[in-house]
């Protein structure tokens, strides 16, 4: 049985446990542990009760997010995959404008990485999108698609900007 089948059966029980493993982990040295660490984390997104989970994961986020910047491809694309899962299973934890305001702009960079990372940004930024509309009676990220040219291939990503309705 898998961490997430495990997480799924238990439920609230096993978050101290893995939570533990991820904060002895997600700093190390070693991409390893790092990337264990986050698929741990990533475990957790589903199965805990909104109330157990949210907090850890808002307070996981902007760690998650400056491992955009680890020298690791690997930790990189983990990150960025656990980042798209929260957005795709938890996306009220992004949805507040500070949380916002603070990683945008990393998260934007982080497009212009290699093609697995920026893959799962995209994802990300399309499951912020769908789900904003859903939570959010005042504010709606609206997904604006840019292409650029570069020097290898044209790239497409996405842009959000947060409307009012």
């Amino acid at each position: 049985m898998c961490i997430r089948d495990r997480v799924e059966a238990v439920g609230d029980a096993v978050v101290e446990s893995l939570l533990q493993f991820v904060q002895n982990y997600i700093q190390s040295q070693d991409a390893s542990e790092k990337k264990a660490a986050i698929l741990c984390l990533s475990a957790l997104v589903e199965g805990p009760s909104d109330e157990r989970i949210s907090p850890i994961l808002v307070a996981a986020l902007q760690p998650l997010v400056n491992l955009m910047n680890d020298s690791s491809l690997k930790v990189r694309e983990t990150s960025a995959s656990c980042l798209a899962k929260i957005a795709d299973n938890r996306p009220q934890v992004f949805l507040n404008t500070q949380v916002i305001m603070n990683i945008i702009p990393i998260l934007h960079q982080a497009l212009a990485l290699q093609l697995p990372v920026s893959l799962q940004i995209c994802w990300l930024f399309n499951n912020l999108s769908e789900a904003s509309a859903e939570i959010s009676e005042e504010h709606t990220l609206s997904l604006i698609h840019i292409s650029e040219p570069t020097r290898q291939a044209e790239i497409s990503y996405a842009v959000f900007c947060l409307k009012k309705k």
